[in-house]
């Protein structure tokens, strides 16, 4: 029997290092563990999303969201 290439079954990951305010990681910790997950988790399913709608998967709505959305680096 000749050999088997077995094809792995999940891509290869890389860290991504973000800085956020930290009451804010506090509270949506909190929410993701109250959804199941955490963090990491919604994270790679924002960044999923981001490519499958080739944008931004929400529009920002509240003026100081749609402030912070301005001022972020592109």
């Amino acid at each position: 029997m000749e050999g088997i290439a077995i094809k792995p079954t999940s891509k290869p990951k890389t860290r991504l290092t973000i800085r956020v305010d930290h009451d804010l990681k506090q509270q949506a910790e909190v929410i993701a563990e109250a959804m199941g997950t955490n963090l990491p988790n919604l994270v790679n399913m924002f960044l999923a999303q981001l490519v499958n709608d080739n944008g931004m998967p929400f529009k920002p709505t509240h003026d100081k969201a749609v402030t912070e959305f301005d001022k972020a680096p592109r």
